[in-house]
């Protein structure tokens, strides 16, 4: 899912004086890493190399080197959202890395079934909002709602928005505002 296409994201970032890159990994199938780096990555008989996840993720990292290097980033405000294998990529990253981001925000994410969330705890000191639909047919919201309640246990700072009748596709793009509202109170 390209972000970039969301409706109002571009209005918003200006309001909120945000930086908005969206990489797109190795190709439309990377995962961020999320699978791994094997060749469980080829799903749909996707032809990216055995290490795509991998390259996906680093794509992401290097594009934020590149933002840093060419913008002036204020470093408390550096925030990660994805949706659908982004959002799973944002679980990823956001806990492989957590010491980079101000907050996470996950849109219907894809994390798979294989991932735990146990692995939060990783990530337990960062806000995070979750916003998947609970008419999704391509992520079961059950996965995520187990990820909610992890993060419940841990005591983490988060927010659930559930969508009512939302789909894999509408429910982040009906609540990109209250993500970057949410992403507005929080930094580093």
């Amino acid at each position: 899912m390209y972000m970039m296409e969301y409706n109002n994201l571009v209005e918003l970032a200006e309001e909120y004086g945000y930086i908005v890159a969206t990489p797109m990994g190795f190709n439309e199938r990377g995962w961020y890493g999320s699978r791994g780096t094997g060749a469980g990555n080829r799903r749909g008989g996707n032809s990216g190399p055995d290490n795509l996840g991998e390259l996906s993720e680093l794509d992401v990292m290097n594009v934020l080197e590149i933002v840093r290097e060419e913008y002036n980033v204020d470093e408390r405000r550096i925030y990660l959202i994805g949706q659908s294998m982004g959002g799973a990529g944002t679980w990823h990253i956001g806990m492989k890395y957590p010491d980079i981001w101000a907050a996470l925000a996950p849109m219907a994410p894809a994390i798979g079934a294989s991932r735990s969330p146990d692995e939060l705890s990783a990530a337990r000191r960062l806000p995070v909002m979750v916003v998947p639909g609970d008419a999704d047919t391509a992520v079961d919201v059950e996965l995520t709602r187990r990820w909610v309640a992890k993060m419940e246990e841990l005591g983490m700072n988060y927010e659930y928005i559930e969508v009512a009748g939302g789909t894999h596709f509408s429910a982040g793009r009906q609540n990109i505002d209250k993500v970057f509202a949410f992403l507005a109170k929080h930094r580093k």
